[in-house]
């Protein structure tokens, strides 16, 4: 099918907006396991997997983790409830401390700096399209919480996710994160560089670009609004961190549109686009599903050409609906263009 096609499909086809293109609210997962979610960590991410040449089994959960890797609960004093993403095949991940409304979780998985290549200088990240952006975001970082000594959040994580270094994490101070597909625990031992890890890792690659102006204009990495009572004196400090600025709170079809095509809340100063940091993060997330199965040694043939592929990352986040992101990603995943 030509990419056209699909395109006109979306546009023609009036669905209810059930996803949400790089928002990341919550609805109990107990009775909605696949309402709110990100179009961007789900759909597109399964889709581009796939056509990097995952099978689709694989495509499917890395996709569903790389989603669940949101889903953590976070209640202080109270024990966490299970929380989980079912993606469309069934297959249901949950995700342990990755939590994005804990103070030090949040950061670290959610708000990751990322250096201009990965820890192993193996993949070279692209930058956004956009003015004064940095290829190593630490460099927005200059007169507060500057990044560590082991370098920039990403490149732990992909020392994990992607070469299979055990003690990546637990070295940065983090707790390591624990997965459970379909209520079994994957093996610790077992979880460094595996498919699992990799959902995580992309998770992380693609936030570290959506959330990339905020850090660029106010040298900060969370939202402040999330963590509550814990730091209420940041909730106005940094109003271009504010989730409604980054992801938008519509709760409808227009969502995609407030929060990537004019920055969510029009009436900050200098609010910035970020349809130019989705259309990067999709193609970091290419890019980073073709290095890994390099570092496997797994021999798989591209299902996109490099031409329709770029093409198909433009039209995608050109689109102005979490619906019509959600359609055009089923629409193409499984697709040959070569």
């Amino acid at each position: 099918m030509k990419l056209r096609s699909i395109l006109a499909g979306a546009v023609l086809v009036a669905l209810p907006s059930v996803a949400q293109a790089y928002n990341d609210d919550f609805l109990d997962p107990a009775t909605t396991a696949n309402a709110y979610h990100s179009t961007f960590h789900y759909e597109l991410t399964r889709t581009l997997l796939r056509a990097a040449g995952f099978t689709a089994d694989e495509a499917e959960r890395i996709a569903v983790t790389c989603e669940a890797t949101d889903w953590m609960l976070f209640v202080p004093g109270k024990k966490l409830p299970a929380a989980y993403f079912v993606g469309e095949t069934g297959i249901k991940v949950s995700v342990a401390n990755t939590s994005r409304k804990d103070a030090k979780m949040a950061p670290f998985w959610h708000f990751p700096r990322r250096g201009a290549t990965d820890s192993a200088g193996k993949l070279t990240y692209p930058a956004p399209a956009a003015p004064e952006v940095k290829s190593n975001t630490c460099d927005y970082f200059t007169t507060q919480n500057q990044c560590q000594a082991n370098g920039p959040e990403l490149s732990v994580i992909d020392a994990w996710a992607i070469y299979g270094k055990a003690s990546a994490i637990t070295n940065a101070g983090m707790a390591t994160p624990t997965v459970k597909v379909n209520g079994v625990a994957i093996s610790a031992s077992r979880l460094p560089g595996s498919i699992y890890a990799l959902g995580v890792f992309l998770h992380s690659l693609g936030d570290s670009y959506s959330h990339e102006p905020c850090m660029q204009s106010d040298q900060f990495n969370y939202h402040p609004e999330q963590l509550g009572s814990q730091d209420p004196a940041h909730s106005d400090d940094y109003p271009h961190c504010a989730s409604e600025n980054v992801h938008g709170n519509a709760r409808a079809a227009e969502e995609v549109a407030a929060a990537e095509f004019d920055g969510g809340r029009p009436d900050l100063a200098e609010n910035q686009e970020t349809v130019e940091w989705t259309k990067a993060a999709a193609r970091a997330v290419y890019a980073a599903a073709r290095n890994y199965l390099a570092q496997k040694g797994w021999k798989r043939t591209e299902m996109w050409s490099a031409s329709y592929r770029e093409e198909f990352i433009d039209a995608w986040a050109d689109l102005e609906t979490a619906a019509d992101r959600a359609q055009v990603a089923k629409a193409a995943y499984g697709t040959t263009h070569r």
